[in-house]
């Protein structure tokens, strides 16, 4: 249950015990119950108009709760017209001394020597102050809670001093004659209506001050109670002790008034304390909130020397814009305030699109950040990586927009020019590769017809031609072989590139391709191969088989005369990348040419020790870089040698 139901409980209760009191009194007087009359009275008994008209009183205020245009604003008049006569005829009958057959009419009072059956002074005046609060505040948008605030207020002094004579015992006869005969019951009922409506209207006057949430109102509702039962005690004893002749009333009021003084002096001295206590904190924490803000100072002096900020409202239009944006833009702060983004800046580079999901994004309290082209009051254009960050208030609704932009035009710029590069080097590249196309078929074609020839010269004049001239074809058969296969490997070589086509390719299948393709130079040379389980990679299937093909052959082809050749094929499985390794007991690479064997053309022995055009490790090198890669050799001479290199576990 929440604290408003339980409120709304708790006054229900309240009205129904009221209501229940007051037609036990209305009964008692009608059926002249002793009991009742004594009981809700003191030395004056709450007369049988006073409780008509408090019940009366309380039907209205129940249902002045109902909006002003509902079917039960004719019935609150007329109960406040009705209650506002009968104490208006009481008053009448006071003051200008004739009788109105009002006071006994529904019961005759036997109890009350003084006015019997007529209600106070007091009380009429206090039910004629009910009766205009009610009707001001039920009828009056603007100034009518106020007022009937103050005439709340006003029955409740009423009604204070009434129960604090009773309390203190002072007789009827020696009261004001405004007070005369109010009953306890009937200032204790006024007291409850006042403080009720007090309660629940205390958004403006004293009860705003008694029910807010400032140190002051803390205070005042803390020492409130005990102001009240020091008062009441200090003055019960003050009464006993003069109405006992034990002080004289002359020095009892003297001491009285030290005492009341003391008490005050110190309410001063605690509401001081805790308002010291209380400015402490405030000056502790204004200190804090002086140095965050020099911090914040500091921090916004630093942003405004590399970004761009400005801040917007929800209607997208500047309340504030930073040096470095007016010195960006071109403009003054006063041509930037006060307009919109489209209106100064826009390039109009982006569709409606962007910035109806600029404008969706924020308003849902999310940041939005991206690339914006915007322009200058020259006409020139600017990139800036911005942000545009909502500031919500205390509901989590965004009311204004903090716009952070920084300047990426030169990287725009570099990356149109990168762009550019690239797609002149992709037309370069292919115009070398068409180059290298052309080249290689036109040199292929005379060395076919050399070729041809020297074999019809074989066939047809070998008989005729001296061992001299034998051995001059063999040179030129040989040269036009070597030539053939260095124009080969040199297309190889070319049509490796980026550009190649890239799937998952499992090594293993690729590897066992390899060595069926070499299983007759396996065979020869009695090779044996350790081979540990590959991974898959991502890659051009044709290049990576090249790869191994290249690495392997060379393996076979670069042994020691004295034993057969032993190649270890490893993989190591790395963070980023895959390690490979081919390892062989070959004849090795002296340091120095460890970087060299990598360029094209390169041979380190003639082609009578070992056949080769250059090309395969060039090749392999390139190949690996294709797949994000390095690779190199650990290698000494006659000791064998391992090349290493590396792939890349994503290269999309």
């Amino acid at each position: 249950m929440t604290a408003a139901f339980l409120k709304e409980k708790a006054k229900i209760l309240g009205m129904g015990i009221a209501m229940l009191f007051l037609v036990f009194i209305l009964f008692g007087w009608i059926l002249q119950f002793d009991f009742i009359l004594r009981y809700a009275g003191d030395n004056y008994t709450m007369k049988f108009n006073t409780a008509l008209c408090f019940l009366c009183l309380l039907v209205a205020l129940i249902l002045s709760e109902e909006k002003a245009e509902s079917p039960f604003n004719a019935i609150v008049v007329v109960i406040c017209l009705f209650v506002f006569s009968v104490a208006f005829y009481t008053l009448t009958s006071y003051y200008f001394s004739f009788p109105l057959e009002i006071d006994n009419v529904f019961a005759k009072d036997y109890y009350n020597t003084v006015n019997p059956g007529k209600m106070s002074k007091g009380t009429a005046i206090c039910f004629q102050l009910s009766v205009i609060a009610i009707l001001l505040k039920r009828h009056t948008k603007n100034k009518g809670p106020k007022i009937a605030q103050l005439l709340f207020i006003s029955i409740f002094i009423i009604a204070s001093i009434s129960i604090i004579s009773i309390i203190l015992g002072i007789p009827g006869e020696n009261r004001t004659s405004f007070l005369e005969t109010m009953a306890f019951s009937t200032a204790f009922f006024f007291l409850a209506i006042a403080i009720s409506y007090l309660y629940q209207e205390r958004t403006w006057g004293p009860a705003a001050l008694f029910h807010g949430k400032n140190l002051g109102s803390k205070i005042l509702r803390r020492t409130t109670p005990y102001m009240i039962l020091f008062t009441l005690g200090v003055s019960f004893l003050h009464q006993l002790l003069i109405k006992n002749h034990l002080l004289d009333p002359q020095f009892a009021i003297i001491l009285l008034t030290i005492i009341l003084l003391t008490a005050a002096f110190a309410f001063l001295m605690i509401s001081n304390h805790f308002i010291n206590k209380t400015n402490k904190s405030r000056i502790k924490l204004q200190k804090s909130l002086e140095n965050s803000n020099s911090e914040l100072e500091q921090f916004q002096h630093a942003i405004d020397q590399v970004a761009m900020i400005s801040v917007m409202d929800n209607e997208g239009v500047i309340t504030y814009a930073n040096d470095m944006l007016c010195q960006v833009s071109g403009y003054s702060r006063e041509e930037l305030i006060g307009a919109t983004h489209s209106q100064r800046l826009d390039a109009h580079n982006h569709n409606h699109y962007f910035f109806e999901q600029l404008w969706a994004t924020v308003r849902s309290g999310h940041i939005w950040v991206n690339e914006i082209k915007n322009l200058r009051k020259d006409l020139t254009t600017f990139w800036t990586n911005a942000a545009v960050i909502p500031i919500k208030d205390i509901n989590g609704v965004p009311k204004r927009y903090l716009v952070i932009k920084i300047d990426i035009t030169r990287i725009k710029n570099a990356e149109e020019e990168i762009l550019k590069l690239n797609k002149s080097l992709k037309g370069k590249n292919q115009e070398l590769k068409n180059m290298v196309y052309i080249a290689s078929h036109d040199l292929q074609e005379p060395l076919r017809t050399i070729s041809s020839f020297v074999n019809i010269l074989e066939e047809d004049f070998s008989g005729q031609f001296p061992e001299e001239a034998k051995t001059y074809l063999d040179f030129i058969s040989a040269s036009t072989n070597r030539m053939r296969n260095l124009v080969g490997d040199l297309m190889e070589y070319a049509k490796f590139n980026k550009s190649l086509e890239k799937s998952y390719c499992d090594l293993n299948q690729i590897v066992d391709h390899v060595l069926v393709d070499l299983n007759v130079k396996i065979t020869q040379s009695s090779a044996f191969l350790e081979i540990a389980k590959l991974p898959k990679v991502y890659g051009n299937e044709n290049a990576l088989r090249q790869l191994f093909q290249n690495l392997i052959s060379n393996a076979l082809k670069f042994r020691r005369a004295d034993q057969a050749p032993k190649i270890t094929i490893e993989c190591v499985d790395r963070p980023q990348d895959y390690l490979f390794s081919v390892k062989d007991n070959g004849i090795g690479i002296e340091e120095k040419y460890k970087e060299k064997i990598f360029g094209i053309f390169q041979r380190l022995h003639s082609s009578e020790t070992y056949s080769g055009t250059g090309i395969g490790l060039a090749s392999c090198k390139k190949i690996v870089e294709i797949h994000g890669g390095k690779i190199w050799v650990s290698s000494a001479s006659k000791q064998g040698s391992t090349f290493f290199f590396t792939i890349l576990k994503t290269t999309t």
